[in-house]
């Protein structure tokens, strides 16, 4: 019998035995797929946070819009020098809502760059760990395969 057909006996029968580090690695692959997924769920949740708080500002915009155009309306049906004080509230809610909705602009600015911050630090974190992952869960070569 050739030596070399012991050692290939050998590879046979250490795989066909299940190893403490083989059943560890299926861990870790479980461990890191459930990490990946879970980071996978965050950056999709902080884009539909950031969705979400577009639709919300521009419902508000067009709310203040149409807000601000009844207001205009009502100030056209005012005479001139009739009532005063009437024309003075008009044109101060209309200079409120105009406040209202550049607020809210700027307001919702600010959160949307508050999401996208957030947004790209979990898919950073997210895309190193698929990139670790396909490193980890990479096939490995075998002895048998190193030997050709």
């Amino acid at each position: 019998m050739n030596p070399d057909d012991n050692l290939d006996l050998r590879i046979v029968a250490e795989s066909a035995i299940p190893s403490p580090s083989s059943e560890r690695g299926r861990g870790v692959e479980a461990l890191l797929t459930a990490r990946l997924a879970t980071l996978r769920r965050f950056v999709d949740e902080v884009a539909e946070e950031g969705a979400m708080r577009r639709r919300l500002s521009t419902t508000l915009a067009e709310t203040l819009a149409q807000e601000a155009s009844a207001v205009q309306a009502e100030l056209w049906l005012v005479p001139d020098g009739v009532t005063n004080m009437r024309r003075q509230d008009l044109e101060a809610r209309l200079a409120n809502l105009a406040a209202s909705h550049r607020l809210e602009q700027v307001s919702c600015w600010r959160d949307l760059e508050a999401v996208a911050r957030e947004h790209r630090t979990w898919l950073k974190e997210y895309l190193e760990l698929q990139q670790r992952v396909a490193l980890v869960l990479a096939p490995r070569r075998t002895l048998s395969e190193d030997r050709q």
